[in-house]
């Protein structure tokens, strides 16, 4: 079974004994999220930035200010994903707290594993993902949306 981020209203089980390594599974994907969204951030910084700021320049329009601070923001977006994916792969969660969660439970039993998620993780997870495609819109494609209206 593949772990996934799954919004709360959804109940995912899993047995007894794979609580830990679903756990440590899920921690991981989350991590791969946010570093592909490293990746993304990349690749509009490195393509489609350039570009777009030397169309202002040819087409002699002033370059708008979300252009001109977009490297600098992207930048400070892509260390903080970075250092959230780094944490992520490189801890383990509690063990201790979910060794004592699910002494309660019989060996081979089905446990839902929304008690053991980490939800403010999760909610971080989402607006940091929510904040960058802002980000992207509010810098890159709204300034081709303007240049292509004024053209």
């Amino acid at each position: 079974m593949v772990p996934a981020i799954i919004p709360i209203p959804f109940v995912q089980y899993v047995k007894k004994e794979d609580v830990f390594s679903f756990l440590t599974s899920r921690r991981k994907v989350v991590g791969l999220v946010l570093f592909a969204m490293v990746n993304v951030n990349v690749i509009m910084a490195l393509a489609v930035f350039p570009r777009l700021r030397s169309m202002y320049i040819d087409l002699g329009i002033p370059v708008p200010m979300p252009i001109t601070i977009f490297p600098y923001g992207i930048t400070l977006l892509g260390l903080v994903y970075l250092a959230i994916s780094v944490y992520l792969f490189s801890t383990k969660p509690d063990k201790e707290k979910i060794e004592e969660l699910i002494s309660k439970y019989n060996d081979g039993e089905m446990i839902s594993v929304k008690q053991f998620t980490e939800v403010k993780l999760d909610l971080l997870v989402f607006f940091l993902i929510g904040l960058s495609v802002a980000y992207l819109l509010l810098s890159i494609v709204a300034p081709i949306y303007s240049i292509t209206s004024s053209v």
